[in-house]
């Protein structure tokens, strides 16, 4: 309304590409598909233009500026907007759209992207996905080549995949076993600790035993002592 009405429309907090990279999906779930490329160009162009976004993790009053809890959320959806990760979503969806509206040779070039993006983000599963679409795309297009190059850049993503899965489970059996570890040491220091403190109280009981027979001898040699006095 405000834009009809000639007046200047206040930027959005979370960054017009976000604005932008949500409609094109709301306008491609609704079926809407030449409405939801014309977002994702959009979405692309703004997105690529602004570069990188910095994220605010540091405190209010950070170089004199004015930094509040909204400012750090927004700054982290913008980072999050305009990052490769999801530049690549986006390439992905557009070439989806170029193949069912203009066919498959239409939705080479986005797809290429899709997979050069994804390598950069560094999601693996991303990475996955995008270079099993470009594979079976080369494929419908008749470059048997191509399709096998992508299709061994796969099968390298799936090993990585397997060697970084087969790690992390390597390092939870570690901790544990280290925390079984702990546990076993500390049950350990508690035992030599009472066995230490039942000794103690060994060693005490005895001398208390040796006083006592003391007491009780020399409260025995007393009437011996007087009666030997008074001969």
């Amino acid at each position: 309304a405000l834009g009809n009405e000639g007046k200047e429309l206040p930027m959005p907090l979370m960054g017009l590409p976000l604005v932008l990279f949500y409609a094109a999906h709301a306008a491609y779930s609704t079926g809407a598909l030449t409405r939801a490329r014309s977002f994702l160009l959009s979405y692309l162009n703004e997105a690529k233009a602004l570069g990188p976004q910095q994220v605010l993790n540091m405190p209010d009053g950070w170089g004199g500026k004015k930094i509040t809890a909204a400012d750090r959320k927004a700054s982290r959806f913008r980072n999050r907007a305009c990052s490769n990760e999801a530049l690549a979503d986006g390439h992905t969806m557009l070439a989806l759209i170029h193949e069912r509206i203009d066919g498959p040779a239409a939705a080479l070039e986005d797809a290429k992207e899709a997979a050069k993006l994804a390598d950069l983000g560094g999601v693996d599963s991303q990475r996955l996905a995008a270079r099993e679409s470009l594979s079976k795309l080369l494929s419908v297009l008749g470059d048997a080549a191509g399709a096998e190059e992508q299709a061994a850049e796969v099968q390298c993503i799936q090993e990585e995949m397997q060697a970084k899965a087969a790690q992390k489970a390597q390092e939870e059996v570690k901790k544990v076993e280290e925390a079984q570890q702990d546990d076993a040491d500390a049950e350990e220091d508690e035992a030599l600790k009472i066995e230490a403190d039942g000794c103690d109280g060994d060693s005490k009981g005895a001398v208390m035993d040796r006083n006592a027979m003391d007491k009780e001898g020399a409260a025995e040699d007393a009437p011996m002592a007087r009666a030997e006095g008074a001969q």
